[in-house]
């Protein structure tokens, strides 16, 4: 088990800030309605490197996150 950082934020931060992501993509707009419905998670390049060996097979993976997925 690995511990890693996590926030809940909305799904415009991206564009508030004006990142993009270098692979993947961020929140569609209907992911933050429902709290707990899209399970979706943004990880950060640091965290990508360093647990997934900057693997582009990576984005659309099912990974568990707090105990939820697989």
């Amino acid at each position: 088990m690995e511990m890693a950082d996590s926030r809940g934020i909305t799904a415009d931060i991206f564009d508030v800030l004006g990142a993009r992501p270098a692979i993947g993509r961020t929140f569609a707009a209907e992911e933050d309605q429902v709290p707990g419905r899209d399970r979706v998670a943004v990880i950060s390049h640091a965290f990508w490197a360093a647990r997934f060996n900057q693997d582009a097979t990576t984005v659309g993976r099912t990974v568990r996150l707090q105990g939820i997925g697989s």
